[in-house]
């Protein structure tokens, strides 16, 4: 799909949604029998797979989870019996920052704009997905305003870094 998208459209995925099938194929008329259990192998490849992409993923196993992943790889949404619906908001405008003492976990962009910008940010992974919810400035022009990087130019400065120290993979 994402390899589609950027051929068809020049950019990766935005959003997919995935059943468990595809990470257990097909069940045919005897889905329970095939059904495998969303901790582990079935959240851990939406998990990768969100990540890789830098795209959100709606995913559900045959009767016992429905998820939504947002491209840090993090579950932001989830449902489990006796819940039945998942409706979660999301904006497909979004920046994925590392840390960065500028950034200070996100606080600096709330100080800068207050409830005009909205994230989510895990300590655990030293990042955060951040979006604007001012209509008039996008989510680039806030993090540029306190000078940090988004992930992939970060990453892309650190290995230019690399190169130059001479450091290979």
């Amino acid at each position: 799909m994402a390899a589609q998208a950027k051929k068809n459209y020049g950019r990766g995925l935005d959003l997919a949604i995935l059943p468990e099938t595809a990470i257990t194929g097909e069940g045919g008329d005897d889905a329970p029998a095939h059904s495998v259990s969303f901790e582990g192998e079935v959240q851990d490849a939406f998990t990768r797979t969100a990540r890789e992409h830098g795209c959100y993923i709606v995913s559900s196993t045959w009767r016992h989870n429905a998820s939504f992943f947002e491209p840090t790889g993090k579950i932001a949404a989830q449902i489990k019996p006796p819940q039945s619906i998942l409706v979660h908001e999301l904006d497909l405008s979004y920046a994925l920052l590392p840390w960065s003492s500028k950034l200070q976990n996100g606080e600096a962009l709330r100080q800068a704009y207050g409830d005009k910008v909205g994230f989510h940010y895990y300590e655990d992974e030293d990042c955060g997905i951040f979006w604007s919810n001012d209509p008039k400035t996008t989510i680039g022009e806030m993090v540029r305003s306190i000078g940090v990087l988004e992930l992939e130019e970060e990453m892309a400065r650190v290995r230019q870094f690399y190169r130059a120290a001479g450091v290979r993979r």
